[in-house]
């Protein structure tokens, strides 16, 4: 009995060293769910890109400064829905980038994250991957456009604008536990439906998961 328990515990170590040796291939992006918690610490820096909710560039906080800061749209399911209507039509689609467009400039901030991938939308991936040519077309390539993607059963339709369209790709860190093998599963399956893992970033969770830098910048949660 003891000698089952040991070889499960090794087992449970060996696969959290795989997915911390796999995870440090990607870069990380950091979500900061309060900027006036982190205010004051240096939690940053071994994040590529900063996400804030759009309030704080709505507001045009002055927040840590630098260049690598994107603003997320949407969330929840209610606001999921409300996009996924935006671009089911021509004259949504361009509606929502005029917004998009306006925000940029007023914020400053480098680009944006769209948080609702096609399922959460409950758009089809063809009509999501139209709206993210069109986004990029018409910004340009000047912004950074991220996506996060939760579900991986990718259509190659998708799978070609994510590459051809889409600076990040984001892996959320959406679980309770073995959160970074979670993330790692995901990255594997999206690499396999054919997604440039170049594109492909981590995210991490500010302040749930950071610190300030007083102390270590990554809890072991979030070794990934």
């Amino acid at each position: 009995m003891e000698k089952r328990a040991v070889v499960q515990v090794l087992v449970v170590v060996i696969v959290g060293v795989l997915s911390w040796v796999e995870g440090r291939q990607y870069g990380l992006v950091c979500r900061v769910k309060d900027p006036s918690v982190v205010s004051g610490c240096n939690v940053f820096k071994d994040c590529l890109y900063e996400l804030y909710p759009v309030e704080v560039a709505q507001n045009s906080m002055d927040i840590f400064g630098g260049h690598n800061r994107l603003f997320s749209l949407y969330g929840g399911p209610s606001s999921c829905g409300y996009f996924g209507k935006l671009i089911a039509t021509p004259k949504g689609q361009q509606t929502l980038i005029e917004t998009i467009k306006k925000q940029l400039l007023k914020s400053g901030f480098r680009g944006f994250e769209i948080q609702c991938d096609a399922v959460m939308a409950e758009v089809s991936q063809s009509i999501y991957a139209s709206f993210l040519d069109l986004l990029r077309t018409q910004l340009g390539g000047g912004y950074i456009i991220a996506v996060s993607l939760k579900h991986i059963q990718l259509e190659q339709c998708l799978v070609n604008t994510l590459n051809s369209a889409v600076d990040l790709v984001i892996m959320p860190m959406d679980c309770t536990r073995d959160c970074n093998i979670q993330q790692l599963t995901n990255v594997q399956n999206a690499i396999a439906h054919g997604l440039d893992r170049q594109k492909i970033v981590l995210e991490v969770v500010v302040p749930s998961v950071l610190v300030s830098s007083t102390q270590p910048r990554f809890t072991s949660a979030t070794k990934v």
